[in-house]
């Protein structure tokens, strides 16, 4: 209940202001959201086109990533991922990315999830879209020393997705 809360709370307060789909209806019983429908392809997807091998399914026995740690294994994905990227998102998509990121972070909102799955990237432009964030954050004070961490620390995990720096 406290993830739902969480995602209506976020999109409620960008609403109108971020690339984040609008809610339509809450379902409290069955703790579901409705939101509208963005039509694109998730960075994830993109990535798989290329031929990439980033998926659980798609490595839970190759032979590259076996005896690594869970940490290991991520980190090596993740490398994969990278090496393709460019490839499959232009460079005006990630400013436009990147400018949705600061955006949220200036409402306040930080903790939400940018990996691959969680970017749509919508019509002939690849707008970005964010569609997870039922682990985020609102600092209602936004130059706090916790606020500036958890910005630092999206920036950072973005980085380490998308090999990019937000400023």
């Amino acid at each position: 209940m406290a993830a739902l809360r969480r995602e209506l709370l976020c999109s409620a307060l960008l609403y109108g202001k971020a690339n984040v789909p609008p809610v339509y209806r809450v379902d409290w019983e069955k703790c579901a959201l409705y939101k509208n429908l963005i039509f694109g392809k998730m960075v994830r997807d993109l990535l798989l086109e290329t031929g990439v091998r980033i998926l659980n399914s798609q490595t839970a026995t190759d032979p590259e990533l076996q005896g690594l740690s869970n940490d290991e294994r991520i980190q090596r994905v993740w490398a994969r991922g990278r090496q393709f990227i460019a490839k499959c998102v232009s460079p005006r998509t990630f400013d436009a990315l990147e400018a949705q990121i600061k955006l949220i972070h200036e409402e306040g909102i930080t903790g939400f999830s940018i990996t691959w799955g969680n970017v749509i990237l919508s019509g002939p432009s690849q707008e970005p879209w964010i569609i997870d964030f039922d682990n985020a954050r609102v600092h209602f004070h936004r130059w706090t020393p916790s606020s500036l961490w958890r910005r630092a620390d999206d920036k950072y995990k973005y980085f380490k997705n998308y090999g990019r720096h937000v400023h």
